[in-house]
């Protein structure tokens, strides 16, 4: 039978996180760096007026209502990823 050593444990688990969070943190700066640019900035204020950002997604069936707000999640996933690197500096 092999004895583990919980500090060893904690270690690679400890590391594996800093892994993930290094990794979290460069995809947030590339989207920094994506739509920081003035054509990311034009691209951004496409997505918000085509995808719903700033009207109601109501269209009339269940449906219609999912796949509107399917479109506004996007571009609020891209906005969250540039406040999260903004917030990260």
């Amino acid at each position: 039978m092999k004895i583990v050593d919980l500090r060893d444990t904690k270690r690679v688990a400890d590391r594996e996180l800093s892994v993930q969070e290094k990794e979290i943190r460069a995809l947030a700066a590339a989207y920094k760096r994506t739509f920081s640019t003035k054509d990311g900035q034009r691209v951004l204020e496409d997505l918000k007026e085509v995808f719903h950002m700033f009207e109601s997604t109501f269209r009339g069936t269940t449906d219609g209502i999912a796949y509107s707000e399917g479109q506004r999640t996007v571009v609020l996933y891209i906005l969250d990823k540039i406040k999260t690197e903004e917030e990260e500096r």
